[in-house]
This record gives C-alpha cells, structure tokens and sequence, in this order.
C-alpha cells in the first residue's frame, strides 16, 4: 500500500510558500545584502554568487526553484538558502516554492532580480561608446577630407603657379624677341650709316687726291663737293630721330641716364648709345667722323662725368642702365 495524501485527494496542499528572509551577494568587493524591495531586487555588478535565505522551512520541506527565461527544470535544494548560478547583466524571475518530497508543493513565489551591469557595460556607456566612436569617425573623416583638400590645394597652387611661369615666360620672350627686333633695327640702321659714311669718307679722300692744280674751275668744284660730303659726315640732324627711337626700344634709357648723371650733353648720350650698342671705337669714330683716338679720348671724359671707379667697365654699367623697368602685363 501506498500512503495516501488527504490533501492530494482533496485538492489541497499543507505545503508553505517559502518565505525570502534576506538576500546575500558576494562579489569582488567581499559578501554583503542587499534591499528586497517587494518582489523586486536590485543586484549590483560584478556579484558572483546571489543567495536567497530563506525562513525555517519543516525538515520534510524542500526548496525547488527556477529562473525564467534560461531553463524550465525546477532545480531542488536544501539547508536554508538557494544559491542561483552566475547570472549575466540583466532582467529574471526567479520562481520559488516548497516541496515536501511526495509530490506536493506550494504556490510558487516570483522574485523579480535585475543585475546591474558594471558602468563600462551599462545602456549609458555604450551611448557614450557610440556617440564617442562616432565623434572619432567624424574627426577622422574631417581630417581625411582637410588632407584631401589641402593637398588638392597644394595640387592646385603648384598647377597655377607652373601656368603662370610659363605665361609670364611667354611674355617675357615675346618682349625680347620684340626688343631684340627693335634693337636689330636700330642696329641696322647704325651699321647703313657706318657704310654710308665710310663710302663718303672714301669719297672725299679721293676727291682731294685729285690733282687739278691745272683747272682753278675743276679744283674749286672738287673743293665744294669735298665740304659738301664733310657737312653730310658732320650732320647730326638725324640724331633726335635716332636718339627717341632709341629711347623707346630700350625703355627710356636716356631718361634713366639722365636721371642719375643730368650734366651729361647730347654729344655724351650719343657716344653711351653707341658703347650700349656694342659698337667698336673705330665704329663709333665712323659714325661721329673723328679718329678713333678722339673716341678713346671721348670715353675717357664720359668716365670722369659718370664718376665710375676703376673696376667698372663702361659698357657693363651703361648694359645696366639699359635693362630698364619695363614690366611684363599681367
């Protein structure tokens, strides 16, 4: 025979809802209790081991238990107190009753446990986390994109740089190439003079070789004509033609001129128009129909007026003056 339960038979149990006296947590910190507040108990982080205790249960009384959400087995124990496994940050109902080992138990009793998480884990850090990780894909992209720009910046500033080097080039060549044709011009035409007063010294020289003590009319005629061709050799009146083309072709160089050393005469400004134009003494004695000693003796004096030591050279200072200031356009 078995033993029959009256309780069992009527529907009714004599078991006792177990009763939570305390709640013991024991974590890095050492062992300590904590508020039940209803059903409701706070956990706090890095806890370990959770212990319910419970109030004196009969000797025949058993404790059963189990945690919602993880597994539905009830888990049985005894000796005053539940000890619940490790349990992760979070919600759970812990449900609790008594047994009595034949079957009957009592109404269960839920306890309602939250664990906390520790405070690098908790709902606020990670917002931290994802606002402070976000912030750094933020800063990185604008540091990636202020690179980026610089240095198309950079790309850009050499690009227009080079463009402008090559414009002002450009120009620059197409300044010299027109000064230089200016310059060839005047050369040009320098050098027809020299020709020409060359072939009329010629002329003359021969003219006077000419015996015609015989003819007083011939002799008289040769004489006219010989002063005739000195007079051309001596006329300086194509010097203001010369002289303001000049000016122009080497962008005011008689201005500049002038302008550092204004006792100068136009006798003097001619001859530092020939020594600019690289013109040789004998050159320049043609052009001026004098010997080439009275040239040498010119230079002299023009030295004395421009005050030029001893280690300049005549030429490279007036090749100074006539470089000029002209500026490219932008």
């Amino acid at each position: 025979m078995g033993i029959l339960n009256l309780a069992q038979v009527n529907g009714k149990t004599n078991e006792r809802i177990p009763n939570l006296k305390k709640v013991e947590v024991i974590g890095n910190d050492g062992s300590s209790f904590v508020k039940i507040k209803g059903d409701h108990i706070d956990i706090p982080p890095h806890t370990r081991i959770i212990k319910f205790w419970l109030t004196s249960l009969n000797k025949m009384e058993r404790v059963e238990y189990r945690i919602d959400g993880t597994d539905d087995k009830w888990e049985v124990v005894s000796g005053g107190y539940v000890q619940l496994p490790y349990l992760r940050p979070g919600n759970y109902s812990v449900e609790l009753r008594s047994s009595n080992g034949f079957g009957e138990v009592s109404e269960a009793m839920v306890v309602k446990l939250h664990v906390a998480a520790p405070w690098y884990a908790s709902t606020l850090a990670w917002i931290f986390y994802v606002v402070l990780f976000g912030s750094g894909i933020y800063v990185a992209y604008r540091a990636i994109m202020i690179k980026a720009k610089k240095k198309q910046d950079e790309i850009r500033m050499v690009e227009e740089r080079r463009l402008k080097e090559e414009m002002d080039q450009f120009k620059l060549n197409s300044l010299q190439k027109e000064l230089g044709d200016k310059d060839s011009k005047i050369m040009s035409i320098t050098m027809l003079s020299i020709q020409n007063n060359t072939f009329l010294k010629k002329i003359k020289d021969s003219i006077l070789k000419i015996d015609a003590s015989e003819s007083p009319v011939v002799k008289q005629q040769m004489a006219r004509i010989a002063k005739e061709i000195e007079h051309q050799l001596n006329d300086s009146s194509s010097w203001d033609s010369f002289a303001e083309n000049f000016n122009h072709t080497f962008d005011g160089f008689f201005d500049r001129l002038l302008e550092r050393h204004p006792k100068l005469t136009n006798s003097d400004l001619r001859l530092c128009a020939y020594i600019r134009m690289n013109l040789t003494t004998k050159e320049i004695a043609m052009l001026r129909n004098v010997s080439p000693s009275s040239i040498e003796m010119a230079k002299y004096r023009l030295r004395k007026k421009l005050e030029l030591p001893e280690s300049v050279a005549l030429p490279n200072y007036l090749s100074e003056i006539g470089i000029g200031k002209r500026k490219i356009s932008e």
